[in-house]
């Protein structure tokens, strides 16, 4: 231990140090001896002989060369450099110790600080989850007023004089705008087959196993924002939302369990996509590309691009080839897989994007914008939607029909892959986000105000409605 180095190695050096001192001594005894002897003039007799030889010896011989007084010297000094030694050693570890206990102090003091964050942080999660579940149960309880009130308007509807019925009119519609105002909004649908999926806001998962006629709520785990949803199957499925929020499900979304982005990950993912059970990207704010190939227990950022420009859809036809636009007009292909990603920039913001082959795929935008491309993305042209309302979301089942949908309830369809679309009446005017088609028939669009419209036979009639939990 460090406390018993100096005395052991004192001692260790004051025995060496009085070795070579004795030595030393008779080197310079002997030798001096000798030098003294030839200077003096012994008598006869020899007993006077060696007195005086012992007597010139004596006198000759400086004090400090004298073997008891030098030894004794050199061991002072070595007490006293093992003295000064220990003096030293114990004023470190009395620094080191104070050092230690002022980290300590430091470190306590952070400790409490965090403790005491975390218990402010607890208080304001509570706070925040009791307010969500008060406006919940509000919501709720508004959403029964309005049906209610409803039920009462259509009771006397026929009872009332028709001077009024235009008053009962106004006060229907008065009822539907409060209804989407308190409904949260719904920002993309995904289905498969006869199962769906919309995400949305305050963390919202709905799903339906009637390809949209009727809807249940699952149970997300969070508040934030749900931006996309993607199912690889009818068990197997992800959805993005806020600050790096990722959500995966093996049992058709009956329970929900959180993914990680890479470490120091949390910008905001916009859209996801999955080509298989294990290969999936998303794309988001701040230029953000994430993959995964390992089902998404791991998701690592490919690159930030851009500028910054956030990354607002995606969309990968294979394991290497895809897409992806953002709201500055920019489209980015790649096919490595996301390692590299060359650009090509238009004069329009770009919301969504969708391929149905390598070669085949189409783009929408702000102002009625839809792109198409038949050449893996080499070249765009761009077709006349017949609207000036911005689109969202553009959906095709083939290389011939498709579906964009936008503000004010656009629904647009194209059975000539783009050449000529037609407007759809879809009963509403709210924002439509996202659509999204299992086949030629069946088909689901969602947006603002909790609005969900369907239909099953391609489009012709689309049936709305805002389901209420």
């Amino acid at each position: 231990m460090v406390e018993n180095r100096p005395p052991r190695i004192a001692r260790h050096l004051g025995r060496v140090v009085r070795a070579l001192a004795a030595r030393l001594a008779r080197s310079l005894r002997t030798g001096l001896a000798r030098h003294e002897l030839t200077k003096c003039k012994p008598s006869e007799n020899d007993v006077e002989k060696l007195k005086h030889w012992l007597e010139c010896w004596e006198l000759s011989r400086p004090v400090y060369l004298r073997p008891g007084v030098l030894l004794g010297f050199l061991t002072a000094v070595a007490a006293l450099y093992g003295v000064f030694w220990q003096y030293s050693a114990s004023s470190v570890r009395k620094e080191a110790a104070e050092l230690a206990m002022a980290r300590a102090a430091e470190e306590t003091k952070i400790a409490t600080a965090a403790q005491k964050a975390a218990e402010e942080f607890k208080q304001q999660a509570e706070r925040y989850l009791g307010e969500a579940r008060t406006y919940q149960r509000l919501r709720k309880e508004a959403r029964e007023a309005i049906a209610n009130a409803k039920e009462v308007l259509l009771a006397v509807r026929d009872r009332v004089p028709s001077d009024l019925k235009g008053k009962l009119d106004e006060l229907f519609d008065t009822l539907g705008i409060a209804e989407h105002a308190i409904s949260p909004d719904l920002r993309e649908v995904f289905l498969v087959n006869a199962s769906g999926w919309a995400v949305g806001e305050a963390g919202t998962i709905l799903a339906t196993k009637d390809a949209g006629k009727t809807w249940t709520k699952q149970d997300s785990g969070t508040w934030e924002w749900l931006h996309s949803v993607h199912f690889v199957d009818e068990l197997t499925g992800w959805v993005v939302g806020e600050f790096g929020l990722i959500l995966v499900t093996r049992d058709a979304g009956m329970t929900w369990a959180m993914q990680r982005q890479q470490r120091g990950v949390d910008d905001t993912p916009l859209s996801v996509h999955f080509v298989n059970e294990t290969t999936g990207w998303a794309v988001g704010n701040s230029g953000t590309i994430l993959s995964t190939t390992d089902a998404g227990k791991t998701w690592a950022r490919l690159q930030l691009g851009g500028g910054g420009r956030s990354l607002n859809s995606v969309y990968f036809v294979n394991e290497t080839t895809g897409w992806a636009v953002d709201g500055r007009g920019t489209i980015r292909s790649t096919t490595d897989a996301g390692i590299t990603w060359s650009e090509q920039n238009h004069n329009m913001d770009l919301t969504s994007v969708h391929f149905v082959s390598e070669k085949t795929g189409w783009v929408v935008g702000n102002q009625g914008t839809i792109l198409s491309t038949t050449d893996a993305g080499k070249t765009w042209t761009q077709q006349v939607s017949g609207t000036v309302v911005d689109l969202h979301s553009v959906d095709f089942v083939n290389e011939t029909t498709g579906w964009a949908v936008g503000n004010r309830g656009t629904i647009l369809s194209t059975t000539d892959a783009g050449k000529t679309w037609t407007q759809q009446r879809s009963g509403t005017n709210y924002w439509l986000s996202s659509v999204h088609f299992a086949n030629e028939t069946t088909g689901c669009a969602v947006g603002g105000g909790g609005i969900i419209v369907h239909t099953t036979d391609g489009g012709q009639w689309w049936d709305s409605q805002i389901p209420s939990f």
